[in-house]
């Protein structure tokens, strides 16, 4: 393995424990992704995103949103722009709650 794919492979297990404590996810669940983003409420709220095998999850930098939205819940997934600059995406749930999210950045891979 190439000092690159250490340092993702680390951060991917690092990335995984503070999912897995911040939003009770189970020991096989691993964090596959990563992105800072704002989750668009009234006015959009900053903070990161995690990717797991079954979970979107969003942690607020400043307050206290957290998200745990459930693939097995999600009716749609599908790309969006704001501004048509933005990268985002748009997670409507089967009780057609809309969730939408601005990508900043991508963290590691």
């Amino acid at each position: 393995m190439s000092s690159v794919e250490e340092k993702k492979a680390k951060k991917l297990t690092e990335l995984t424990a503070t999912a897995r404590r911040l939003f009770n996810l189970t020991a096989d669940e691993d964090c596959v992704q990563d992105y800072g983003c704002s989750f668009m409420k009234s006015l959009p709220v900053r903070g990161h995103m995690y990717i797991t095998q079954n979970f979107v999850c969003f942690q607020s930098s400043i307050g206290n949103t957290n998200l745990k939205l459930s693939f097995a819940k999600t009716a749609d997934i599908r790309r969006s722009k704001s501004v048509g600059i933005s990268k985002g995406i748009t997670l409507v749930l089967h009780d057609h709650e809309v969730n939408q999210f601005l990508l900043t950045h991508q963290r590691i891979l």
